[in-house]
């Protein structure tokens, strides 16, 4: 019988420094995003009443206002109630697991 290396083990592979950087980031910010809206879920009614209020520091009120005094002006958004804000903040809590799965499938 001839002799032969058998190489039972698994071929190691390095791992790009990219990937593991790109991994690390979207673990991380996948885990942020969980966190956020679950807070987001939780606070629902006072996020929507924050943001119909006029309080927030968004650019919505010059995007729909008509006339020059557009930062005194209050935006009503459409649909925005509790119900579908949390609606939202479920969508995005699953867009974030999906995330993270993929970023822990990704490194290994």
């Amino acid at each position: 019988m001839p002799d032969e290396t058998i190489n039972s083990g698994s071929q190691f592979t390095n791992r790009p420094l990219f990937l593991t950087i790109l991994c690390a980031i979207t673990f991380f910010s996948s885990i942020a995003g969980i966190v956020i809206n679950t807070r987001g879920y939780f606070n629902a009614p006072a996020e929507v009443e924050r943001i119909s209020s006029g309080e927030a520091k968004s650019q919505l009120k010059n995007l729909f206002s008509v006339g020059e005094n557009a930062a005194n002006e209050l935006v009503k958004i459409g649909n925005l109630n509790v119900g579908n804000y949390e609606k939202f903040s479920i969508g995005c809590i699953a867009s974030y697991i999906l995330a993270l799965i993929g970023s822990i499938l990704m490194y290994k």
